[in-house]
C-alpha cells in the first residue's frame, strides 16, 4: 500500500531505523472533469481537463507523471505535463486550434500502456467561415419530400472545405427535416431530407452551422421551397352568396369562390365554368389566381325572384351553387285596370267603377309598398291614397260626376315623377251612363 513505513536493522544488539515512502505504480487513467466541451475555434475551453490515475486496486496513483498532447498540431495545452496529486489527479487548460470540428487531446501516464483521448468541439467562427447554399428554391407538392435538397457547403475564408462540422436543421413552417448526416462531409457539404407541411406556399428551413451560441458564431442560414397545391377536390364560397339586388342591376358584392385541394390549399390556374340561371356574368370561363380564387360580378336578370349561379371545375364532382334574389326596381310605370266584377251591393251606385292600379319597374315587375295618390276633377275617388300590395296593386272605387262628356281619373306615385290616368265618357241624359273608358299609363319623365 502507498504511504510511509519504517525499516529497522539490528546488528549485534545495535539497531538503526530508516523511513521509507512507498509509491504505487499507475495502471490506468480516466477523465473526471472537462468532458464534452465546445468553444469557438482558437479559443480556450471554459473548463480545465482533469484526469485521475489509479493503481491496479483502483486506488489513486500519486506522484505519476501525466503528459498532455494535441493531435495534428491543433491548439495547445498548458501545462504539457503534470504530476498527479494525492488523489491521483492532474489538470491542464486546453486551447483549441483554429480549424473547426472535433479536436482530440491525448493523455498519457508513465508506465501505463493505454492512453486517454479527450474530444472537444471547435465551432466555426464567422470571421473565418463561409456558408454557401447548394440547393434551395425547389418545388414539391404540399406534404411531400423536397427533391435534391436542402444542402449547404462550408468553407474557410480561402475556400478550403471544412469537414466534420455539425449542422442543425429546423423546419420553421411545419413539416419535418432530418439531416442526412449530422456533420459536413469531406467536401464541406451537409444535406437534409425535408418533408413539407401540407400547407401550400413558401416554406422555410433553417441551417445552423456549429453551436451558434457565441458572439463569434456563424449566423443561421434560411433556405426556402415552394409547396404546391394538389389536384382540385372541391369549391368553397368566399363571399357574395345569398345577396339581394335589383332586377337588371349588378349585385353590390362580387362573387368570390375558391378551388381547393384535399388539404384545403388553393389550387392556382384551375378552370372554372360559370352558368347563371338568370342574368349575366362577364365571362363564363375563368381561371383561378395564385390563391385559388376567382372573382366575378353578377348582373341580375330582368325578372324578380330567386336566381342561381352554378360553378364547375373539371375533376370535382358536383356543382357549387350560389343564390341571389332579384327585387323589383324603383317604380317607373303606373297603369289602371278594371277590377273583376263583384256581387252588387245594396245602395251602391250604378255609376261607381271598381278599379285597380298596377305599379311596375322598368322591366314590368310589380313594385310593392309604393304609395299612390288618386285625384279627379269630377266625381269621387275612394280612397284618395293607397299602398301597393305584394303584387304591386292597389284597389280603388271611382264614381264619375254627373256631367256628360269625358271625365279623367289621375294616379301618381308619391315622391316620384310617375303618373297614369283613366278616362271614361259619360253620355248625357242617362241615369246610368254607359262608360267608354280607357286607361293611360305614363312612365317617369313623360
Amino acid at each position: 500500500n502507498a504511504g510511509r513505513t519504517e525499516a529497522t536493522v539490528t546488528v549485534d544488539g545495535t539497531s538503526v531505523r530508516a523511513g521509507v515512502t512507498i509509491v504505487t505504480t499507475a495502471t490506468g487513467v480516466s477523465l473526471v472533469g472537462g468532458a464534452e466541451q465546445r468553444a469557438p475555434a482558437g479559443a480556450a475551453l471554459a473548463g480545465a481537463i482533469v484526469v485521475r490515475a489509479v493503481n491496479r486496486r483502483g486506488a489513486p496513483a500519486r506522484g505519476q507523471r501525466v503528459a498532455f498532447r494535441t493531435t495534428d498540431g491543433q491548439g495547445s495545452v498548458e501545462p504539457s505535463s503534470a504530476i498527479t496529486d494525492s488523489d491521483g489527479r492532474a489538470r491542464a487548460t486546453w486551447t483549441l486550434g483554429g480549424y473547426p470540428g472535433r479536436q482530440t487531446l491525448v493523455v498519457a501516464v508513465d508506465r501505463v500502456d493505454s492512453t486517454l483521448a479527450v474530444v472537444a468541439e471547435a465551432d466555426p467562427v464567422a470571421a473565418n467561415a463561409r456558408v454557401t447554399v447548394v440547393a434551395e428554391g425547389a418545388a414539391a407538392p404540399a406534404g411531400a419530400v423536397v427533391p435534391d435538397g436542402p444542402a449547404i457547403r462550408l468553407t474557410d475564408s480561402v475556400g478550403r472545405a471544412l469537414a466534420d462540422v455539425p449542422v442543425r436543421w429546423t423546419a420553421l413552417d411545419g413539416g419535418t427535416v432530418d439531416a442526412t448526416s449530422p456533420r459536413t462531409d469531406s467536401l464541406g457539404v451537409a444535406r437534409a431530407r425535408w418533408t413539407l407541411a401540407p400547407r401550400a406556399g413558401t416554406q422555410r428551413v433553417r441551417a445552423q452551422v456549429g453551436g451558434g451560441s457565441s458572439a463569434r458564431a456563424i449566423a443561421p442560414v434560411m433556405l426556402t421551397a415552394r409547396a404546391l397545391a394538389g389536384a382540385a377536390t372541391r369549391l368553397t364560397v368566399v363571399s357574395g352568396d345569398a345577396q339581394r339586388g335589383t332586377a337588371g342591376a349588378t349585385l353590390a358584392k362580387p362573387v368570390v369562390v375558391r378551388v381547393v385541394d384535399v388539404a384545403g390549399n388553393g389550387v392556382a390556374d384551375a378552370a372554372v365554368v360559370l352558368s347563371p340561371s338568370a342574368g349575366t356574368v362577364p365571362d363564363s370561363g375563368l381561371r383561378t389566381d395564385s390563391l385559388g380564387q376567382v372573382r366575378t360580378p353578377w348582373t341580375m336578370g330582368r325578372s324578380t325572384g330567386a336566381h342561381t349561379l352554378a360553378l364547375h371545375v373539371d375533376g370535382v364532382k358536383g356543382l357549387l351553387k350560389l343564390t341571389a334574389r332579384a327585387l323589383p326596381g324603383a317604380a317607373a310605370n303606373l297603369s289602371f285596370e278594371d277590377a273583376p266584377a263583384a256581387e252588387p251591393r245594396a245602395h251602391s251606385s250604378s255609376t261607381a267603377k271598381r278599379l285597380s292600379v298596377l305599379v311596375t319597374d322598368d322591366y314590368g315587375n310589380p313594385v310593392p309598398d309604393v304609395r299612390v295618390s288618386f285625384s279627379s276633377r269630377s266625381g269621387v275617388v275612394t280612397p284618395a291614397r293607397a299602398v301597393s300590395d305584394a303584387h304591386g296593386r292597389a284597389s280603388l272605387t271611382w264614381t264619375p260626376g254627373s256631367a256628360s262628356g269625358e271625365q279623367t281619373l289621375a294616379g301618381a306615385v308619391v315622391g316620384r315623377d310617375v303618373r297614369g290616368g283613366y278616362s271614361t265618357h259619360v253620355a248625357a241624359h242617362e241615369s246610368a251612363p254607359r262608360v267608354a273608358a280607357r286607361a293611360v299609363s305614363l312612365r317617369k319623365g313623360r
